[in-house]
């Protein structure tokens, strides 16, 4: 395979909004807010109800709204009135704190809309919010989040009160909680749980092991769970010798034993070398063991306590520490087998699919960190039917219900990894029905379905989604029934799902515990094979769109396509989310081919970046015979906890193919305005040259960088061999454009990337890049003020998987200057088959 470092020519169009990728904003449509507590126009609704406590105001604090996308010189401008901006509301709106002067002092920015009250509902979260409008609220163990993110500063005011969390058992008194100054944010106290419950082969990892030597080398992965086996390097389980770079404990008591099996079994799947199951890793000799997917990256551990039933102890509330932890501990990939209900669970609505704080403090973390890949199961709360007060569900149709997603699962930037079955004839709970599992699935063709019998198929207990806002989740699934892993022998471990047959070393088990560090462990050959090309510390965003990029197709499952269909033809869709994880696009041979664009110059309000066929960025399919597939992610800032909808800033995925055809990002008629991965997949490709355009809509914070992963019949077949790199020379322009607009704002826009990897673990690859660029674009962006919205969100995209096309005309009549300029990008030919 080959990855060339090139010039990416680049055209940087700076549109007047609602250009290319997206319909004109409408004239006649104000915006509006979309609060937990309710969607409000600030012009219609006057929300300063004294006759309500829960709309007394929060002094000192105000909603600004603008018209329509914010631009960069609106931001610089109310900036400059001395408001503080606390958080982007959507839609284009923010929070802020400051005096009256000020406020006012902001209604004079150009596209200024209307100004708000903040309240005292904005400060609770939505499932609480419904249990004291209705009465039904009756006390819950609480916790509560600063002005700063922290929960320290609030618990501090809210004990000087006199009050205790979790006693607080009238709404007179959350009332009270409420109006303490420093108390920004109330929610459920999170209560997390582990999710207990041939992978190789149906990822096609060992191919990548055989033909491209690729073994996780040099690759750190941190993973958060019970321990490892004994937690002494001296009597530590041989899969692991001499790969443990860190432990950290984060419950009492000093030891990162594993007294549970869950946390070990974690740990094989990632990077288990099956040195006790036959494996030689001095010759990288591992296909016949019990191996896990890197079983030569190193490990992290970060090791809590949890009880049988799987109550974890010891993980702290706010996550944001424990990630800084691992990641200065050089770990770059992050494995999260665990997850809570996202709000009260009495309430099934508010239990599942939302957005609490330890979703938005996950966001949070890894927009500061955009080098760190983050996963986390999707939980294990999928059900058929109502469950009862016993252990039945009634109302069951033979279809697993959605909304059943568990947080931190629910973040934007993380890749949520749900579960399909494993097609492993023996062992474990192979044989076991899945009405003997839970009576839950109690009817047909669920019932008498056995747990490992069909490759295409998902677990029953996998969560679906999407998410409240209506957000894809999960991302992807993988095996996740009867996986073989490493066995712990810490005092009091369980055998989980069963002892191996005939290597009492290896246990079997179940959930998407085990599918999430299955694709951790994909996510470090991945990143081994970007440093092996020359890019050691790639962003977590082209990461996730090759993860994304590279899925199988498993849509119609395992029961056909009647009533009972178990999984949508539309992809993405919230039960398999983009397919099954797999490798085989490392091995798959010419005219397969995949390249990618680290790019790291952010783009703001009306920009846009063109890509057209080049020799290395090839856009023009030779078969159609092969899907075409594009993939875009960028890393997105947190959201407000206060807000409906989690899309902070928001880009527009669009390919233009050789007819004209305009085929839009998640099948949108337009741009998708809730997701932050993008894609397009047209199964028959028409041959000839294609064009891809991505455009920042809206970016309200900051600038947005992405990674964009491009993959098809792109290439010519050459003969056999690996062909030798020609690297092209690097390059640094710097534009000032000149535009012929009726509006150029004052400010100059200096785009600089922010994710210069300037904290590289300490065990990183010899090679490292040489083509970092430096993309300094100075542009002068002209945008036409109407700022006006555009869509006005209903939560609830259409996703279809052939992505049918939108003939409509290409506009014309956008200023447009082509400029040079360098990202990380990354063509990869692949001549010969995998096995």
């Amino acid at each position: 395979m080959r990855l060339f470092h090139g010039l990416l020519l680049m055209s940087l169009v700076l549109l007047s909004f609602g250009g290319a990728a997206s319909k004109p904003p409408s004239t006649t449509i104000p915006p509006k807010l979309y609060l937990q507590r309710g969607t409000i126009d600030l012009k219609v609704v006057n929300q300063a109800n004294q006759a309500d406590p829960l709309l007394q105001t929060v002094g000192g604090y105000a909603v600004i709204q603008f018209s329509g996308p914010v631009l960069l010189k609106q931001r610089q401008a109310l900036e400059a009135t001395g408001l503080s901006i606390i958080e982007y509301l959507p839609d284009y709106a923010y929070l802020v704190r400051g005096s009256a002067a000020q406020q006012a002092a902001a209604s004079r920015i150009d596209g200024f809309y209307a100004r708000g009250d903040w309240t005292l509902a904005d400060k609770f979260h939505p499932g609480l919010l419904k249990l004291m409008r209705t009465g039904a609220y009756q006390g819950l163990a609480l916790q509560t989040i600063g002005w700063d993110n922290q929960l320290t500063t609030a618990e501090q005011a809210v004990k000087a009160q006199g009050l205790k969390l979790d006693a607080i058992s009238t709404i007179d008194q959350l009332i009270q909680l409420a109006q303490i100054n420093e108390v920004r944010w109330i929610e459920v106290a999170s209560t997390p749980k582990l999710f207990d419950q041939y992978a190789r082969q149906v990822q096609q990892v060992e191919p990548v092991w055989t033909d491209r030597q690729l073994y996780g080398q040099n690759q750190i992965v941190a993973y958060t769970d019970t321990g490892l086996d004994t937690g002494s390097l001296t009597t530590l389980n041989n899969d692991f010798t001499n790969r443990i770079l860190a432990t950290q404990v984060l419950s009492a008591g000093g030891h990162w034993d594993d007294n549970h099996g869950h946390g070990t079994h974690v740990a094989g799947s990632i990077a288990g070398n099956g040195a006790l199951s036959g494996s030689n890793p001095a010759t990288h000799t591992y296909t016949n063991s019990m191996a896990g997917i890197a079983p030569e990256a190193k490990l992290v551990v970060q090791a809590f306590e949890a009880t049988a039933t799987g109550d974890i102890i010891g993980l702290p509330t706010d996550l944001y520490p424990m990630y800084q932890q691992a990641y200065d501990a050089g770990a770059r990939i992050h494995s999260n087998s665990w997850g809570d209900a996202t709000g009260p669970v009495s309430d099934t609505e508010a239990a599942f699919g939302g957005y609490p704080y330890n979703a938005q403090r996950t966001d949070q973390f890894l927009w500061e960190h955009p080098d760190y890949t983050m996963l986390f199961g999707a939980g294990n709360s999928g059900v058929d039917g109502t469950p009862s007060q016993a252990i039945f569900c009634t109302g069951g149709n033979g279809v697993v219900d959605p909304d059943s997603l568990l947080a931190p699962g629910t973040a934007k930037n993380v890749i949520t990894v749900g579960a399909s079955e494993s097609p492993r004839p023996t062992g474990g709970y192979t044989g076991v029905p899945w009405l003997l599992l839970s009576f839950c699935f109690a009817t047909a063709p669920i019932n008498t379905d056995t747990l490992s019998d069909d490759a295409n198929g998902i677990a029953a207990f996998s969560s679906r989604g999407p998410t409240d806002d209506g957000r894809i989740k999960p991302d992807l699934v993988a095996p996740g029934t009867n996986i073989l892993s490493t066995r712990s022998y810490g005092s009091g471990a369980g055998a989980l799902w069963g002892v191996h047959e005939t290597n009492a070393n290896y246990l079997y088990s179940g959930g998407t515990s085990m599918s999430t560090p299955l694709v951790a462990g994909t996510v470090a050959l991945i990143r081994q094979w970007l440093g092996i090309q020359g890019l050691p510390n790639p962003s977590a965003a082209v990461i996730k769109s090759i993860v994304l990029n590279t899925t199988v197709d498993i849509a119609p499952g395992q029961y056909g396509t009647g009533a009972t269909q178990e999984i949508p033809y539309n992809r993405p869709n919230s039960v398999a989310g983009w397919g099954r994880s797999n490798l085989s696009f490392i091995t798959k041979p010419a005219p397969y081919h995949l390249w990618v664009a680290d790019q790291t110059t952010g783009l703001n309000t009306g920009q846009m970046v063109s890509y057209n066929h080049t020799a290395s960025q090839p856009l023009t399919v030779l078969t159609n015979t092969q899907p075409l597939r594009v993939m875009l992610n960028w890393t997105d800032p947190p959201a407000s906890l206060a807000a409906t909808q989690q899309l902070v800033n928001d880009l527009d995925l669009v390919l233009i193919g050789p007819d004209g055809t305009r085929y839009y990002g998640n099948n949108q008629s337009t741009g998708d305005r809730t997701n932050n991965t993008e894609g397009v997949i047209i199964n028959n490709p028409q041959i000839g040259a294609y064009q891809i355009e991505v455009t920042a809509h809206n970016v309200p914070i900051s600038s947005q960088a992405y990674g964009l992963s491009v993959a098809g019949p792109l290439r010519e077949a050459t003969g056999g061999g690996t062909p030798t790199p020609t690297p092209t020379a690097i390059a640094t322009a710097t534009n000032t454009p000149t535009n012929t607009a009726t509006n150029t704002p004052t400010n100059t826009a200096t785009n600089t990337p922010t994710n210069t990897p300037t904290n590289t673990p300490t065990n990183t690859p010899t090679n490292t890049p040489t083509n970092t660029p430096t993309n300094t674009a100075t542009n002068t962006p002209t945008n036409t003020a109407t700022n006006t919205p555009t869509n006005t969100p209903t939560n609830t995209p259409t996703n279809t998987a052939t992505n049918t096309p939108t003939n409509s005309p290409t506009p014309t009549n956008l200023p447009t200057v082509t400029t040079t300029a360098v990202t990380n990008e990354y063509d990869v030919w692949i001549p010969w088959a995998s096995k």
